[in-house]
């Protein structure tokens, strides 16, 4: 093997030790400097630095190069058809890139090809990025692959009793395909040309009945003649993708052995063949992403002549039953643009279509099915889906629409569950609330309406509502919603989605409220903890998963809750919780141990702190009474006798006995009154009393009150 690449050629050893693949001596002169190379190639690699390609053309000859590959310089190279064949007389398989040749080249040149092992090295010619001023293939010729080649150059290629197994033309821009542009090509296996700028194919261009596979993708063809495939009765797969396709009708019926019918990303194809299903071995018929619709869909099987279609598929299972099992037809259906099934189908179509259903898998994903309403059709539909999930074909459309409802599959809904959209509810004088959407459930007995406010950033369920009469679901995800409050009309809520938003609390008071509730979706919120009265609530099914739950001794109830709940609880092995050490953990595996409170929780905080600020006020309060008994002693003990009777701060022990006098006088004048009055009174059998604890100044009432408690005679002594 001979490569040539950006200025450097090398012989590469084929791994075959038993090929010789160059043997005789190699002469290349570079900047004066002769190397000498005598050398017999099979698993080595040697390289030979030369100025160019011509210079190996001008100087040697390499008569036992079978396979040569040669990439062009940074500009396109130019040299003659004959000095190639001339140097490298023995070629089989031939890559050029990025080169131009002129004059005459006829592959392959080597006459006796007949005897070589095709199994070792192919016959077959290359040409990526170049041009050729006349080719000529002629006689058995593995492959020829022709790639961003010039116009003018594939109008220059010919054919000389050729037989190809694979022929390969792409990258060509602006191909007009010519009815003898193939002559003399007598036998052609793989036809692929693709990337070409095709827009038209006229008849009896593909003549070949032993063509198998012909690859027309990317090109621009807008219509297919009738008679365009006649004669391909031996085609296996043909390739029409990513054309602009709008007319296919009665075109494919001469193609009685198609396996695959390749039709995707034609956009504006609004119509399904009918022909590749009156053969007996289609197995695949992709049609995703084009125009098709509800109405191109019911046309099919209004137009299928389901009698000949089951006898050809009949004929098909009776080889399979000798060969083995057949292929189910495959029809890809996706991305297409069914929306819904809102056309009426008649009964024998609907008959039709369950047949269809027993031969055929039909790929529906990715259409964009709106699920949310009601009609016949719908439920036909849903019938067929239920039908061939039971006889276990493929038909399972899945809703796109509503959200609550994608990704689930059509045979799964019942009718209770679709709803469609009203603006008011006239009858019941009901206007749907601001920022919200609202829907009924007619056909769930008793009936409900829906109030959806997902998606709307609310911050807080409606305030008040005007609730109708009947039960109502209330929608309220992704509503960045951080508490639950009290609303009046909870009490007629059935279904309450609060699910991805901001919750951290739910005030107890909802849980009492909702007493009807059969659905209630907390998941994926940042709740701690959950009301107790929650497992009370008589609810068929309620979401917990992707909260901030504590493992504390405050939760141990929550996991005996959801333990004994699982079927109400229907993520109940979703449901987390965040330990004391940061930890989250599974809720029902946490240990019944590990739900403890430390220092640092809840109770702490709510126990020993509150008690301790309790304490210390009570205390604080005491010492300010005791403060101010202590300093205003005097006035407390008057107003204490006068508003109560009582004296306890007497300390004189004859102070309750009945006095003749009353002496009032200061501490300091207590001496002088013992010495002048208290004597003399004393010997003439006077009982005394001297007070000298308060002054009179300060309260003057309390001279009355001693008058009266103390009568005879009271004396006031002041100094002057």
């Amino acid at each position: 093997m001979l490569i040539l690449d950006n200025m450097y050629y090398s012989l590469v050893g084929f791994p075959n030790p038993s090929i010789s693949i160059y043997t005789a001596p190699l002469k290349i002169r570079k900047t004066g400097t002769i190397f000498n190379a005598c050398c017999s190639v099979s698993h080595s690699l040697v390289n030979w630095m030369a100025w160019s390609f011509g210079d190996v053309l001008n100087n040697v000859v390499m008569p036992n190069i079978q396979w040569l590959i040669y990439h062009g310089l940074r500009s396109r190279q130019n040299f003659t058809a004959s000095l190639l064949v001339e140097r490298f007389p023995t070629v089989l398989e031939l890559t050029l890139s990025d080169v131009s040749l002129t004059g005459e080249l006829v592959y392959p040149w080597l006459q006796d090809v007949i005897n070589f092992d095709r199994k070792v090295l192919p016959i077959g010619f290359s040409l990526d990025g170049g041009n050729f001023e006349y080719l000529v293939i002629k006689g058995e010729v593995d492959f020829v692959f022709l790639s961003d080649i010039s116009e003018n150059s594939l109008y220059d290629l010919r054919f000389c009793n050729a037989t190809i197994g694979l022929l390969s033309i792409s990258e060509v821009r602006n191909v007009k395909l010519e009815e003898n542009m193939f002559h003399n090509l007598s036998h052609v296996g793989q036809l692929i040309l693709p990337f070409n700028d095709i827009q038209e194919i006229p008849p009896n261009v593909f003549i070949w009945r032993e063509l198998k596979y012909l690859d027309l993708a990317n090109n621009k063809i807008q219509v297919l003649q009738k008679g365009v495939f006649k004669g391909l009765t031996n085609l296996k797969v043909l390739d029409l993708s990513n054309n602009m396709l709008k007319e296919v009708k009665n075109v494919f019926q001469p193609l009685r052995s198609i396996q695959n019918l390749i039709l995707r990303n034609n956009t504006a194809l609004q119509y399904i063949p009918l022909d590749p299903f009156y053969g007996q071995q289609l197995e695949k018929l992709d049609l995703s992403n084009i125009s098709v619709t509800l109405k191109t869909l019911y046309s099919f099987i209004t137009e299928l002549d389901l009698k000949q279609f089951e006898s050809q598929r009949n004929k098909h299972a009776l080889e399979g039953w000798r060969k083995g099992p057949y292929p189910t037809i495959v029809l890809h259906l996706s991305n297409c643009n069914v929306t819904s099934f809102d056309l009426h189908i008649s009964q024998s179509n609907f008959e039709k279509l369950i047949d269809v259903l027993s031969f055929c898998n039909i790929d529906f994903r990715g259409n964009p099915l709106s699920c949310n309403c009601f009609n016949p059709e719908l439920r036909s539909i849903r019938v067929c889906a239920v039908f061939s999930f039971i006889s276990q074909c493929n038909f399972m459309p899945l809703c796109q629409y509503p959200l609550n409802m994608r990704g689930k599959q059509l045979s799964s809904i019942y009718d209770s569950d679709m709803y469609c959209k009203v603006s008011e509810f006239q009858s019941l004088n009901y206007t749907c609330p601001q920022h919200c959407t609202c829907y009924s459930r007619h056909l769930r007995m008793p009936q409900s309406f829906i109030i959806d406010c997902q998606n709307k950033q609310t911050m807080e369920p409606p305030v008040k509502i005007k609730e109708p009469c009947q039960h109502f679901e209330l929608w309220m995800r992704n509503s960045s919603l951080q508490r639950l409050d009290k609303r009046d009309y909870f009490k007629k809520v059935i279904t309450l989605d609060v699910s991805e938003n901001s919750l951290t609390a739910i005030d107890p008071e909802v849980i009492n409220d909702l007493s009807i509730l059969s659905m209630f979706k907390l998941h994926s919120n940042k709740l701690k903890y959950l009301p107790y009265n929650i497992q009370f609530m008589n609810v068929s099914e309620i979401t917990l998963r992707s909260n901030n739950l504590r493992c504390d001794c405050t939760s141990k109830w929550l996991k005996d809750w959801v333990l004994s709940n699982q079927g109400v609880v229907s993520d109940w092995t979703e449901v987390t919780c965040v330990d004391t050490r940061d930890n989250v953990r599974q809720l029902i595996s946490v240990h019944d141990d590990d739900f403890v409170c430390t220092s640092l929780n809840w109770n702490v905080l709510h126990h020993v702190y509150f008690l301790a600020i309790v304490i210390g006020s009570i205390c604080f309060v005491l010492l300010a009474i005791c403060l101010l008994v202590f300093f205003g002693r005097r006035h407390l003990k008057i107003l204490l006798y006068i508003y109560c009777g009582a004296h306890p701060f007497d300390t004189e022990d004859d102070i309750d006995a009945k006095h003749d006098i009353v002496l009032l006088c200061s501490p300091e004048n207590k001496t002088k009154m013992d010495r002048y009055l208290s004597e003399v009174l004393t010997s003439n059998r006077y009982f005394v009393c001297i007070v000298t604890d308060f002054y009179v100044n300060d309260c003057k009432y309390s001279l009355y009150v001693l008058l009266y408690e103390y009568m005879r005679s009271v004396l006031l002594y002041q100094q002057q």
